[in-house]
């Protein structure tokens, strides 16, 4: 399908689903709250193809695909939502060939993994578990984008081993983008908060995914990056994390938005420099140095 049909089928499937949620607003709340909340975490596209699948991973019910290129200490590469692996790929590139393991995989419900739908706690689980049995526990870094790194951090905090992590274009919280979405499709006020009493029932207090407060409590030196005109994720939230993260710091972009970071050469080659640094800390810290 091309780029020009695909975003017509978007459009007439977003406008059929708008009208569909609206009526069932009217005549049935409760299951209208339940379809909200499903919609909200169903993506509408699950990204570009990455290519040969280089081997599965099995978390649950879902199959994990993975992408593996190089030799060396391993960085796993996180995507963002309605992304792929295949988003990460020159950074993958630059990592092997900087001796590099650069291990990619498309998350739950996401390019060739299975699954429909999912949330930032199971994007989470799936980040630790997949570091955990691919690389015996420790990872180099892990290298996330968008909401992949919003689910990076929490996996950190949670007790993924890294010797550092980057950030790239990182949500601080999802309240503001429920509310947004949920206005896009015309939910009426009333069955926005029930949806979310309904996502709190299913993963938790909202307040323990805010990306600041999960900051505050990761010790793994960080690099978050993020563009000034970002008009997907603003660029205050960003900010925001590398304020409460205490052994962070940010970079500000100018001209690249959400996504073009991912293929920069600049941007690239200082996330590079960055995980080389801190692999040079660790290995010093190792040696009693």
């Amino acid at each position: 399908m091309s780029k020009s049909a695909k975003k017509i089928w978007l459009t007439a499937r977003f406008l059929a689903t708008r009208v569909w949620l609206q009526t069932l607003a009217r005549v049935a709340p409760a299951r209208h709250e339940r379809a909200l909340l499903r919609l909200w975490l169903t993506p509408m596209s699950r990204g570009r193809p990455s290519g040969p699948v280089s081997h599965w991973h099995w978390t649950g019910e879902e199959r994990v695909a993975l992408y593996e290129e190089g030799e060396g200490p391993t960085v796993l590469l996180v995507h963002g939502w309605e992304g792929s692996a295949a988003d990460m790929r020159e950074l993958a590139t630059a990592f092997a060939q900087n001796g590099y393991r650069a291990l990619r995989l498309d998350l739950p419900a996401h390019g060739a993994s299975t699954g429909r739908w999912t949330t930032i706690v199971h994007w989470a689980r799936t980040i630790r578990d997949v570091a955990d049995r691919s690389a015996n526990g420790h990872i180099a870094s892990i290298v996330a984008h968008s909401l992949g790194g919003a689910a990076s951090l929490l996996a950190v905090r949670n007790g993924l081993k890294t010797d550092c992590a980057v950030l790239l274009a990182p949500p601080r919280e999802p309240r503001s983008f429920f509310m947004e979405f949920s206005r896009a499709v015309g939910a009426p006020d009333e069955r926005r908060d029930g949806a979310l009493r309904a996502f709190e029932e299913m993963v938790g207090p909202l307040d323990d995914f805010d990306a600041g407060a999960v900051a505050k409590g990761v010790e793994a030196p960080g690099l978050v990056i993020h563009d000034r005109g970002d008009r997907q994720v603003p660029y205050e939230h960003g900010h925001g994390i590398a304020d409460a993260w205490p052994t962070a710091e940010l970079v500000t972009l100018e001209g690249l938005g959400h996504r073009r970071m991912l293929t920069s050469t600049g941007v690239i080659d200082r996330v590079v420099r960055f995980v080389d640094a801190r692999r040079y800390d660790a290995s010093l810290r190792a040696s009693g140095a």
